[in-house]
């Protein structure tokens, strides 16, 4: 009994370890993109979910409550390379790369 409540607690340091340095690494990330005045966004293509991190909002002048979309970014693309974006994000469902 003691050898596994030994085992468990060190699984839960273990897992408190790597969520704390998960935490640092987010953070450097955010703090990295402040500094250099860039964003990052996830499009999960098979879900069609999108998240943007905090700078993404704030380069796309949107408020942390608005839920991202293509449209919303598509707003914010040069109109001489919007063709190109949409000819991407159209395609990209259907292979890995196009």
């Amino acid at each position: 009994m003691i050898e596994q409540f030994s085992h468990l607690a060190s699984i839960a340091i273990e897992r408190a370890q790597a969520f704390d340095a998960l935490r640092r690494s987010e953070s450097y990330l955010a703090y990295a993109q402040r500094l250099s005045l860039t964003g990052s966004f996830c499009w999960r293509v098979s879900s069609g979910e999108i998240t943007w991190s905090e700078e993404t909002f704030r380069i796309y002048e949107y408020g942390p409550t608005v839920k991202p979309t293509m449209e919303l970014v598509c707003q914010r693309i040069h109109p001489e390379d919007i063709t190109l974006f949409r000819e991407r994000v159209m395609c990209a469902p259907q292979e890995e790369r196009c």
